[in-house]
């Protein structure tokens, strides 16, 4: 059975996390490591205990490199994996949890960025997690081959900025052979006054786990 849940750059505070629960039926929080190269908000790190314990499952996500950035490459890569897997350490995760790597191009993917991605995937594991992509779904046939956890947003057009009733939100689908499928981007939920999130839909409850 899917999970809904959401994703949002600060965390929003204890309060609007039990809110987002009782009243929209989120399951799945996204989960920010940080600081990290193109997220520098270390606001969720403190969280993840807390959020077990109210019964959270997580898309911990790593905002890399991204695309046209001077320092791509296979060094950068596998220094960006170490230092994702100190983050998932220092935020509590369980070994062999899942850190999406983020990537926010569609496409295409030049060589620099895919050195930058293969390294990061390849060494990821020897730091004691598992990899997992975050990426458009116009780019599941490439990332599909590199790892089985792959997070993928699809949108609908014409959809950024609406606003939905907590308990009326719109349904989403899953992209065949990803883990997650994000289906909308900045919208506002009505009664949580934190801002615009992101809602995903989720195959299982906690998609951190392996």
């Amino acid at each position: 059975m899917s999970s809904i849940g959401f994703d949002q750059s600060g965390y929003p505070g204890d309060s609007s996390m039990a809110w987002l629960k009782a009243n929209a039926g989120m399951a799945v929080t996204g989960f920010y490591l940080g600081p990290a190269p193109y997220h520098g908000d270390a606001s969720w790190m403190g969280q993840h205990g807390d959020l077990v314990q109210q019964g959270w499952g997580f898309l911990p996500v790593y905002v890399g490199l991204q695309s046209g950035d001077p320092n791509l490459g296979s060094a950068r890569g596998a220094s960006d994996a170490a230092n994702a897997a100190a983050l998932m350490r220092q935020a509590g995760f369980a070994a062999h949890s899942v850190a999406f790597l983020d990537i926010e191009t569609g496409g295409p993917i030049s060589s620099a960025f895919e050195a930058y991605v293969d390294a990061w995937m390849a060494a990821l594991p020897g730091q004691g997690f598992t990899p997992g992509l975050y990426c458009s779904h116009v780019l599941m046939n490439w990332a599909a081959p590199k790892t089985h956890k792959v997070w993928t947003f699809h949108l609908p057009a014409n959809t950024n900025g609406q606003t939905y009733a907590p308990a009326n939100l719109p349904a989403g689908a899953i992209d065949p052979g990803a883990v997650a499928t994000q289906y909308r981007q900045n919208v506002y939920i009505s009664g949580y006054g934190h801002g615009a999130v992101d809602l995903n839909v989720c195959a299982t409850a906690d998609p951190s786990k392996p």
